[in-house]
């Protein structure tokens, strides 16, 4: 978990139990504090009643793991990292070989994330 400093908390998942693992991907959510308020202004704690206020910002390949979190100055440009996806982009298994005869390993990175407009990205 990471706040920028606009107040918004990017929360990255790393699921590793299997009830949850088999039914989603990990993932990357966001709680925007200026909808987490109540009447009053007053930053409200997520629960089952608010919970929709959480934004899921971006899901995982299968197997992977959402890690590490940076965003430019700007707020333009979001840096996470992606581990170890387990399927990508060919096979359910990393040693199977692909309809071209490729043997696929998949491979961690970096994802880089951006509007279409160049505006500030969480917003």
């Amino acid at each position: 978990m990471a706040f920028d400093a606009r107040g918004i908390l990017w929360v990255q998942t790393d699921n590793g139990a299997s009830e949850v693992t088999e039914e989603t991907n990990d993932q990357m959510l966001a709680i925007v504090p200026s909808t987490m308020v109540d009447d009053d202004g007053n930053q409200q704690v997520v629960s089952a009643d608010n919970q929709t206020q959480l934004k899921r910002f971006f899901v995982g390949a299968n197997g992977c793991e959402v890690t590490g979190f940076a965003i430019t100055p700007d707020y333009t440009t979001i840096f996470a990292n992606i581990q170890h996806p387990g399927n990508w982009p060919y096979s359910d298994k990393a040693d199977e070989a692909t309809p071209a005869g490729v043997t696929v390993r998949p491979r961690a990175a970096t994802v880089i994330i951006r509007k279409d407009d160049g505006g500030a990205v969480g917003v």
